[in-house]
């Protein structure tokens, strides 16, 4: 998929030809598969334009925002989908201060030949901008939201059911199971002393389900294995301040540090939980992984 960036309201791009749409597009849920498949209809190439940093970085001064797709991800999950192209605005200040006038004015720079949005797009300083502004310059399609069991399809509701813990509800919003990749790097080594050795995983800018233990599946070297993760303080023992992500991968005993993997989150098990002792932790961790190969359908 090409990739176009514009890192300045002045930076020129072409997209004669494409349709475009614009959004945000983290998660790259029900909602957004919609908007692009409509927007293939039309039959010319269609073009992705997003945001990265998230805007809220600088409207709302959120630091070290977390996303459902951070940008590579939403990318190569917008290229699955069917996008020809991806232009990524890298947003600043200056963009943030920009009027909707001006961003109009850029827009037509770029020339594309007709333009996708939602219902709820704004655009300009204090958001100034609507689809109406749109329909004024370009040949402009509006798409309603997109509802799941009386329910609006947002990044907004997706984001509150991860953190809630209901990674059942989040995925079918999404389609998919929900996803985190990153590196493996060195934790303190517990697990392999009771039993369950885990991957401790960096996990930078996603974000991280509500604290438990889940049933998940596992894409390392292309081939796609079994387990359980943990998210949370570890507060049985050695309770650590950040949290963290840890897998066990069922029936497996390679090195993987520093090797990259793809965690995908099916179901949850427990919230997390304070065990009395470390002989308690290790037999539900027993229960949990037996639970795990039955519904996997593994043998142990």
């Amino acid at each position: 998929m090409k990739e176009y960036v514009i890192a300045g309201p002045n930076d020129f791009i072409s997209l004669e030809g494409y349709t475009l749409c614009i959004g945000n597009f983290d998660g790259v849920h029900l909602g957004h598969k919609r908007l692009i498949e409509y927007a293939k209809s039309f039959g010319d190439k269609v073009c992705a334009m997003t945001f990265d940093p998230h805007p809220m970085t600088f409207i709302n001064d959120v630091k070290n925002p977390k996303y459902i797709t951070p940008y590579n991800t939403k990318a190569r999950l917008l290229e699955n989908i069917g996008c020809n192209a991806i232009c990524k605005v890298i947003f600043s200040k200056d963009f943030m201060m920009m009027s909707k006038d001006d961003f109009i004015v850029m827009l037509k720079k770029i020339n594309p030949k007709r333009i996708i949005c939602g219902y709820d797009f704004s655009f300009g300083y204090m958001g100034s901008g609507n689809p109406d502004d749109l329909k004024k310059a370009f040949e402009t399609h509006v798409m309603d939201k997109f509802m799941l069991d009386d329910i609006r399809v947002s990044s907004t509701i997706i984001r509150d059911y991860l953190l809630n813990g209901d990674i059942n509800s989040a995925n079918r919003m999404l389609n998919r199971p929900y996803m985190i990749s990153g590196i493996v790097v060195h934790g303190n080594a517990l697990g392999r002393t009771i039993g369950f050795r885990t991957a401790n995983i960096k996990y930078d800018d996603f974000i991280l389900p509500g604290n438990g233990v889940y049933l998940c599946k596992i894409k390392y070297n292309n081939e796609i294995l079994y387990g359980m993760a943990n998210i949370g303080h570890n507060p049985t023992f050695n309770k650590q301040d950040d949290i963290r992500l840890e897998v066990n991968i069922f029936n497996f005993d390679e090195d993987i540090y520093d090797k990259y993997l793809e965690v995908f989150f099916v179901t949850r098990v427990r919230p997390e939980k304070k065990f009395n002792s470390k002989d308690e932790l290790i037999e539900e961790l027993k229960h949990n992984k037996e639970y795990g190969l039955s519904f996997f359908k593994l043998n142990n």
